[in-house]
């Protein structure tokens, strides 16, 4: 039996390009596998590998992958990419199909909210009450994030590179999928389950791949700390730390002040100064707020799905 191989010039139809969301598609793949690639070798630059990875491209490869901000973006720009490419099956079977196209979304979700939730306001508070000044909170915390930024990558323009590249994964890439799915991602009700279906099956699955990602991760990191790795080297995330005991005096910055004198700051319990929680009970805790944006978000967006579906059948009816 002779199988047909698979051609895009056979499948593209030409009517796609009057279409919107094949152009949106197809833009949001490709500036996010040129972001994605541009970040990845942007991430060897200035000596990296040397320093942080002990020289070891494949070191660095494996660490850079690990990173739950890579695999979800990775999704979503193969899937914008797949779902350009199979512009007509959108909605129905396939990686632009319902279910996986809901798991992305819900999973990328969790790439926006976790750092700008969490990250972001405990840098921003430990360093205010590092410093004494909570009325300067959102100043000092800015600073400190600038600062640290240009002292760990070595300039000004480095430290803003970071910066961009890393709202970008974390901001704008996860706001494009999430608009796709809400606004513009076609939904065909032949193709849905009733809510009770998604709550009890689909949610629960779904739920596996944060909760299988920390304990590859917590292992691969044991090892790390077996091996006799830096701290800063164990693990991804400073929730995954849990040989922190939040009395940690070698974890330390030192940040050069608006007047030009460096100034070291102790991080006596990271993330949070003054807070002592030990890396282990942030592990608890970050894993509880990952489940919670998925039940959550999950079933919001599946449940936008369904109203959109209804919604246009009754419109051809």
């Amino acid at each position: 039996m002779n199988k047909t191989k698979w051609n895009f010039k056979l499948t593209f139809k030409k009517q796609w390009t009057k279409e919107f969301r094949f152009w949106y598609k197809l833009f949001f793949g490709l500036i996010g596998l040129t972001m994605v690639t541009w970040g990845f070798f942007y991430g060897m630059s200035n000596n990296g590998i040397n320093d942080k990875y002990k020289g070891s491209f494949i070191f660095y490869c494996l660490q850079t992958t690990s990173y739950f901000t890579w695999q979800t973006n990775m999704l979503v720009i193969v899937w914008f990419i797949y779902g350009a490419i199979h512009h007509d099956k959108e909605g129905r079977s396939g990686l632009n199909g319902i279910n996986w196209s809901w798991a992305i979304t819900t999973f990328i979700t969790c790439t926006m909210l976790i750092p700008h939730l969490w990250f972001l306001p405990t840098e921003l508070i430990s360093n205010a009450l590092a410093k004494k000044e909570l009325a300067d909170l959102g100043k000092e915390g800015w600073t400190y994030v600038r600062e640290a930024n240009n002292q760990t990558y070595g300039s000004e323009l480095s430290g803003t590179v970071v910066v961009l590249i890393t709202e970008f994964f974390h901001l704008l890439m996860p706001l494009s999928m999430i608009f796709y799915l809400c606004f513009w991602f076609k939904a065909d009700k032949e193709y849905l389950v009733d809510l009770k279906k998604v709550m009890k099956q689909y949610i629960p699955f779904i739920c596996l791949y944060p909760v299988l990602f920390s304990i590859v991760t917590i292992c691969i990191g044991e090892l790390k700390y077996l091996g006799g790795f830096k701290y800063d080297q164990q693990y991804p995330y400073f929730f995954f730390f849990i040989h922190e005991n939040g009395h940690n005096p070698d974890y330390t910055w030192v940040i050069k002040a608006p007047d030009g004198h460096t100034e070291q700051t102790n991080w006596m319990s990271y993330p949070l100064a003054g807070i002592h929680i030990s890396g282990a009970a942030w592990a608890i805790i970050t894993t509880f707020l990952f489940l919670a944006i998925i039940i959550g978000f999950g079933t919001l967006y599946y449940w936008t799905l369904i109203k959109k579906a209804n919604k246009i059948k009754n419109t051809v009816n």
